[in-house]
């Protein structure tokens, strides 16, 4: 009997997990305009000059185009090569680091040609990007995926005996304690 609860639970759980980060798919899409269309399709075309995944991103304000981002993993050898970080970097130098962290975040948005991967979800969500369209999904089997390796990443992290290292590193830091 408390197997079969506790099965229960664990199912409701995992179909919680799986489904709750694809409500977007039920949700009416939005539009793309004509330009931010072309500009994707331009990058896209740059990625796979490079042999790169021919994927795309546009950092928007007010809906205009202040950053462009396509993968460049192959290209330059660099594994955050990816379209999204690539668009924010890109605003980031057109802007200035200050001036973009200055940006009122609900005229800020990105668009990415497919579902960003953690990495990449990682620097929306640590940049404040609110607004996120996509216009490929990826599928479910994929995030099972990533759940799993997330877990497989919580389950085998370990601390070091290192206890105050970094503590005194931001302590050196002008932006110390509002880390």
């Amino acid at each position: 009997m408390i197997f079969r609860r506790v099965f229960i639970a664990l199912s409701i759980v995992l179909a919680i997990i799986l489904v709750i980060p694809h409500v977007y798919l039920l949700l009416p899409r939005e539009k793309v305009t004509a330009e931010q269309r072309q500009a994707l399709v331009k990058l896209a075309g740059k990625a796979l000059k490079s042999e790169d995944v021919p994927v795309s991103a546009l950092v928007l304000y007010n809906g205009e185009i202040i950053g462009e981002g396509y993968n460049t993993v192959k290209k330059n050898n660099d594994p955050s090569g990816h379209a999204e970080i690539n668009a924010i970097k890109d605003a980031m130098q057109q802007k200035s680091f200050a001036e973009f962290m200055a940006l009122d975040r609900s005229r800020l948005s990105l668009i990415t040609t497919f579902e960003p991967c953690k990495m990449c979800k990682g620097a929306i969500l640590n940049y404040k990007i609110k607004k996120v369209q996509i216009c490929e999904p990826k599928g479910f089997g994929y995030l099972f995926g990533e759940l799993i390796g997330l877990e497989t990443y919580e389950l085998t992290k370990r601390l070091t005996g290192e206890d105050n290292l970094q503590d005194s590193l931001f302590q050196q830091h002008s932006g110390y304690p509002n880390q």
